[in-house]
């Protein structure tokens, strides 16, 4: 049976979705401090889903009114999140507008006739990066626990030499650890075709490029695409390392020959889809 207190409290959980301010004042007089944390935990969430909401709702009036829309697809570890933070004062303009995406939205997810912006990276690079961003759980920018599978594959591979090199161990346990690992650990277990499908995919919606960067050359290719949107020289990427996320330490990088080799073989269908995206830059000039 539900008592007094429980029922209000139900009552003010259903109220965020409209007031969570309200329901923050109405609460304290029927909640004890513990339930307290949840409430302002949810109001929180709820304050994000309202500024989601408005800006999808301002995305909609501009397709509406036929303007362009411009998506910019986040492939994780390529410098996607200084490029978001750099563009997000300049979402809205009179003629068009930014959309700027998280990790899980896709070229397929763009409706035709609809630009897309995206970067890239070096494989091996991106692999690297990917290792030491989730051994530190995404430290300084985030605090993103890790999975169980990632609490074991931390435990097993200290360094990425020591888990690309693993790939091909003698010791099949070993090997199969790694492979493991590799499935297991975010942003490690992603290809470039979780965000295009495929290449072929890729190539027939050629026409719905607008630009295309590479995170080797970042600072470069954020000034020709800052030209191209004409945004004001004020709009720069961060140089705060929190802001981008930028690794803190100075743990070695170095990867053997075999380590290479095994992360070229794994990587394989993400190197022909680098090659295809430099030649379709160069064809369109973008």
């Amino acid at each position: 049976m539900k008592t007094r207190q429980s029922i209000h409290f139900s009552e003010t959980m259903r109220q965020f979705r409209y007031d969570p301010i309200h329901a923050l004042r109405k609460v304290k007089n029927v909640c004890k401090n513990r339930s307290l944390g949840k409430i302002r935990k949810h109001a929180k969430k709820t304050r994000k889903r309202a500024k989601k909401g408005k800006f999808y709702a301002r995305l909609i009036e501009y397709r509406l009114q036929s303007k362009q829309v411009i998506h910019l697809i986040h492939i994780g570890k390529t410098g996607g999140l200084a490029v978001k933070e750099a563009l997000s004062p300049y979402r809205f303009f009179e003629d068009r507008a930014i959309s700027l995406r998280e990790h899980d939205f896709g070229f397929q997810h763009v409706p035709r006739g609809e630009k897309v912006i995206f970067f890239l990276r070096d494989p091996i690079e991106r692999y690297k990066s990917a290792f030491f961003s989730r051994k530190r759980q995404d430290w300084p920018k985030f605090n993103n626990f890790w999975s169980i599978g990632e609490r074991e594959a931390f435990n097993n591979f200290k360094t990425p030499d020591d888990l690309a090199s693993a790939l091909s161990d003698t010791n099949l346990e070993r090997q199969h650890l790694a492979t493991r690992a590799m499935h297991n650990i975010a942003h490690i277990n992603t290809h470039f075709s979780d965000w295009f499908y495929s290449m072929d995919y890729f190539l027939a919606r050629s026409s719905d490029i607008y630009f295309i960067g590479f995170q080797e050359t970042l600072d470069e290719d954020f000034e020709t695409l800052k030209q191209k949107l004409e945004l004001p020289e004020l709009c720069t990427l961060p140089r705060d390392g929190t802001k981008a996320n930028v690794d803190p330490f100075k743990e070695s990088r170095q990867l053997s020959d075999t380590a290479k080799q095994n992360l070229r073989n794994w990587y394989a269908s993400d190197y022909a889809f680098l090659e295809c995206a430099k030649r379709v830059k160069s064809l369109l000039q973008i």
